[in-house]
């Protein structure tokens, strides 16, 4: 127990770093809303807290953190909780974790272009050789036509939430089971 919470302080104190660092490269409109993100507080309470800011608080916030947020005079997030939901992962994308190939605990840099890219929560990849291998495959694949443009890589966390087998429905179980013994299917039905 004791080496779970050593290693959780640890983890805390990383991303206090981080977000240090972050704020002391931001300008002062941006720092407002890094300010309102806590690494303590939940995802949902940190989008919560977030989408009390402006637009023209997260605007530049966003600006800083790599997003292109207006096309000219157009914006290119209409929608608040998006932008925002976008910032904490980004922000979160910036913290130590482990690199499932190699096993090593690294972070990405702002600013800083990682191989690939988590299509689902900006996760950069490591840049060990393992991954270098995937990206250059990856990157082959998609040149030569067999992946479609645009395609997506996802991290080893959202890959392990999004598996196939977690979105198939729940089978229900039959209160009633069927004693009838037939080779076709079908039989019960045909009966009726």
């Amino acid at each position: 127990m004791q080496d779970k919470e050593n290693l959780k302080s640890v983890s805390d104190e990383a991303k206090k770093l981080v977000l240090g660092s972050l704020l002391n490269k931001a300008d002062a409109p941006s720092k407002k809303a890094l300010s309102v993100y806590s690494f303590s507080a939940s995802y949902k309470t940190n989008l919560k807290d977030m989408k009390t800011l402006t637009a023209v608080q997260l605007e530049p916030c966003a600006k800083f953190l790599g997003f292109k947020v207006r096309d000219g005079e157009k914006k290119l997030y209409t929608n608040k909780q998006t932008l925002c939901d976008r910032m904490i992962l980004k922000i979160e994308s910036l913290f130590n974790i482990e690199c499932e190939d190699c096993n090593e605990v690294y972070c990405n840099e702002l600013g800083k272009e990682p191989l690939l890219i988590c299509r689902l929560c900006l996760q950069g990849s490591h840049d060990c050789e393992a991954m270098a291998e995937k990206a250059k495959t990856f990157n082959d694949l998609t040149q030569k036509g067999l992946l479609p443009v645009g395609g997506s890589w996802l991290c080893y966390e959202c890959s392990k939430k999004n598996e196939t087998r977690s979105l198939q429905p729940p089978q229900k179980s039959s209160k009633k089971r069927n004693t009838h013994s037939s080779s076709d299917p079908l039989s019960t039905i045909k009966k009726a």
